[in-house]
């Protein structure tokens, strides 16, 4: 019982240890074995060579059954008399030893052949060549025998050996009794098989046109189909590709197999493992793979691989190459169909537009129609100066104040106003720019300076009473804003209790929420009140009129007077002289605004007050 297991798993292992090795009908494997004599048959051939008994061979001969010899199934035999059969016809085109002995396989004359001793051979002087077909189907054997045949030059040498074909298992034997070398032939002689064309054929070890191996005595050769290993599966792998680029191949895994045997085309560089390679491609070539198994390493199998050139890609230009941050720079490139940039792994086709802020190295490659990538990338260095940043203050101020710009982060600059202030006197809110330029010439962008103007506010100045005797008090009462300051006085009161002692004005400003300043004039008359001419109306000798007026004032006096007219600052805005009765029309274009008149004759005064619309 052990026995059967240990029978069966050998078998199983032969089995699955051959599994990539087939039995092929173009290889042959020889090995000894014991000499045999096999009946000779009563067909003797020796008197029917032709052309002749010295070098003549038979026409077809019945093997009897089929015979399969280097894959190719045959009936038929000629038997030659220089020791040998073949399964095609003899040719003795080039005269008599034409069938000189060769070595073993060769492509010339005599092929597809199986030889006892090809040497020159003799038979019409001595000895016999017969055949015969033994035995029952489908196990019958064919043999050739070769009996006493003399050598050609020395007749005394004698050959005598079988050439026994098996049906079925298609397997060819040769017996050697004795066997001699023909002394025309260099004393040599040649044991073995040989295909159609002389291709591929077997020798008996040691007689392929050898005289070593005679006299042979005793000696057998069998001649079978081996074992041949297969070529692996096909090779996967693209067929087209890229030059430059390292790409993979590789083949299923063969379980039986011991290695596996790589090839890449001249000048590929890269590595193999077991059932996979990867090279970088840089021509178009065949990759081949062969596998070793215990029956031997296979025939190569093969992938042509055609390569496609890789673009190679040029930078035309990147302008600007010295630049400000922030501003594009532009790059054109040739030599492929798609291009991408980095930094920024930026893929499409050109131009590019990039906006660096600092120097930086730009790297493109490409990538053509055919899918292949730049072997190496293009690079160009853009300087980058650095653009500053303008800041500005914005502000607040009253209708008329000046505002000055507070500006930073650039050497010079440039103001939209053209100065570095600016004066409104129309309230609002404005805009204005500032551009700065850098030490290295970069100009900022435009940075915005905001700007609010304020209405100045509208101050009122009255009094209760305009005109006072001396010794009285008026009081003065100012009025749109939120703090007040009257001139002369430390008083921060809105209002102002005066008891001049002549004609006098007052004037106060006012500051708004804003801060924002205004003033106002406001003045008191004032009367001695100390006779009847005070009070007499012939006192007053001047009148103006309209008053209030919206555009100028006539004065009209009794007597010849000067006049001068004073604004509420005090400031004097007119001066002139009216005759007795004339009828003095005040054209100048005096502003809105309250206005006191001042008129003296030579022992008199009055004092007015004008309004202007």
């Amino acid at each position: 019982m052990k026995k059967s297991l240990f029978t069966l798993l050998f078998a199983v292992i032969l089995v699955y240890g051959r599994s990539q090795c087939v039995i092929s009908c173009s290889n042959y494997a020889v090995s000894a074995i014991n000499y045999s004599l096999f009946p000779t048959g009563s067909n003797n051939v020796t008197s029917s060579f032709l052309p002749s008994t010295d070098d003549g061979a038979t026409g077809a001969i019945p093997i009897g059954f089929s015979f399969n010899f280097y894959c190719t199934t045959y009936t038929n035999v000629f038997i030659c008399s220089n020791g040998f059969i073949q399964f095609t016809p003899v040719s003795w085109a080039h005269g008599n030893f034409v069938h000189s002995t060769t070595v073993i396989p060769s492509p010339i004359e005599p092929n597809n052949m199986i030889a006892f001793n090809a040497t020159d051979l003799y038979p019409g002087v001595g000895g016999s060549v017969t055949y015969t077909t033994i035995g029952t189907a489908p196990n019958r054997q064919f043999i050739v025998t070769y009996s006493n045949v003399p050598n050609f030059s020395t007749q005394s040498d004698l050959n005598t050996g079988q050439i026994v074909l098996y049906e079925t298992t298609n397997v060819i034997e040769i017996h050697t009794g004795i066997a001699h070398g023909d002394s025309n032939q260099g004393g040599n002689g040649s044991q073995g098989i040989e295909n159609l064309y002389g291709s591929a054929g077997v020798p008996a070890p040691g007689r392929s046109n050898s005289s070593s191996w005679f006299p042979g005595s005793f000696t057998a050769y069998r001649f079978q189909f081996d074992y041949v290993p297969l070529a692996p599966a096909a090779i996967m792998g693209d067929t087209t590709l890229c030059q430059g680029l390292s790409k993979s191949f590789s083949i299923s895994a063969i379980p039986t197999a011991t290695a596996y045997n790589w090839t890449a085309p001249f000048g590929w560089q890269g590595s193999n493992s077991t059932t996979s390679s990867i090279y970088t491609i840089t021509s178009s070539g065949v990759v081949s793979v062969s596998a070793s198994y215990s029956c031997g390493t296979s025939p190569a199998t093969t992938l042509s691989v055609k390569t496609i050139p890789s673009p190679v890609i040029s930078i035309l230009s990147a302008t600007p190459s010295i630049m400000c941050s922030g501003i594009p720079v532009t790059f054109s490139v040739g030599g492929a169909n798609t291009y991408t940039l980095n930094p920024g792994n930026v893929t499409g086709q050109i131009p590019f537009v990039d906006f660096p802020l600092v120097s930086t190295t730009y790297s493109i490659t490409g990538t053509s129609t055919a899918g292949c990538i730049s072997a190496g990338p293009a690079t160009v260095f853009i300087t980058v100066n650095t653009t500053p940043t303008v800041t500005v203050n914005s502000g607040e101020v009253c209708s008329g104040a000046q505002f000055n710009f507070t500006v930073s982060g650039a050497k010079t600059y440039q103001y939209e106003t053209g100065f570095a202030s600016v004066t409104q006197t129309v309230p609002g809110l404005y805009n204005y720019t500032v551009v700065g330029t850098a030490a290295n010439g970069c100009k900022s962008a435009p940075a915005t300076s905001s700007l609010v103007v304020h209405s100045l506010p509208t101050i009122t100045a009255v009094a209760n009473r305009t005109l006072i005797c001396k010794g009285e008090t008026s009081t003065l009462t100012a009025g749109g804003g939120t703090a007040y300051v009257w001139t002369h006085t430390t008083s921060a009161s809105h209002t102002l209790v005066v008891n001049p002692i002549v004609l006098n004005s007052y004037s106060v400003t006012g500051t708004d929420v804003n801060g924002c300043v205004s003033g106002k004039l406001v003045t008191v008359s004032v009367s001695a009140c100390t006779d009847l001419s005070a009070n007499d109306p012939l006192v007053k000798f001047l009148s103006v009129y309209p008053n209030p007026s919206n555009d100028q004032f006539t004065i009209e006096s009794r007597v010849p007077v000067e006049y001068v007219i004073y604004d509420v600052t005090g400031k004097i805005v007119q001066r002139g002289t009216a005759e007795a009765n004339e009828k003095k029309q005040i054209s100048q274009q005096l502003p809105p605004g309250q206005y006191l008149l001042r008129a003296v004759s030579p022992d008199m005064q009055q004092n007015l007050i004008l309004i202007k619309n």
